[in-house]
């Protein structure tokens, strides 16, 4: 078995362990309500799935598909607002749930930018590499040979 089908399963895990943790812990009394839980996951795991959110491109980089990320936490911070407008009764006020829809943001994106980093790290110190043939002899593919 690849290593490589265990990154977007591990990826996704963390993720809602980030969403689930800052939710726990800064808003108790809305998150463990009825099915709040359920909801915040299945929003995430909808809209993730939707967007075609986790890298599967080999070149994939932090910057590749920022604005795909941008759309994700619009979409997620949609779907967690709607959520208060449901079922808060006014519990929190709308500037302590913006700070902790903005904590959950700076988490995802700090195991972002922490994900393409170890991943870069891994790639230079020779894990997952390929093994490539070069066929003929062309002044191009001798360009190519060099660069491997």
């Amino acid at each position: 078995m690849k290593k490589s089908l265990l990154v977007i399963p591990f990826s996704v895990l963390v993720h809602l362990c980030i969403i689930n943790s800052v939710l726990y812990f800064l808003t108790p009394d809305v998150y463990m309500v009825e099915n709040n839980v359920l909801y915040y996951n299945l929003s995430w795991l909808i809209i993730t799935f939707s967007l075609n959110y986790y890298p599967t491109e080999r070149r994939e980089r932090f910057e590749t598909n920022l604005a795909r990320y941008f759309k994700l936490l619009g979409l997620f911070g949609l779907s967690y607002f709607a959520l208060y407008g449901f079922k808060s009764n006014g519990i929190y006020p709308f500037e302590y749930r913006a700070s902790v829809f903005l904590i959950i943001c700076f988490f995802l994106t700090a195991y972002r930018s922490f994900f393409y980093w170890m991943r870069t790290k891994y790639r230079l110190y020779g894990g997952n590499f390929r093994n490539v043939v070069v066929v003929g002899r062309d002044k191009n593919l001798k360009k190519n040979q060099k660069g491997f």
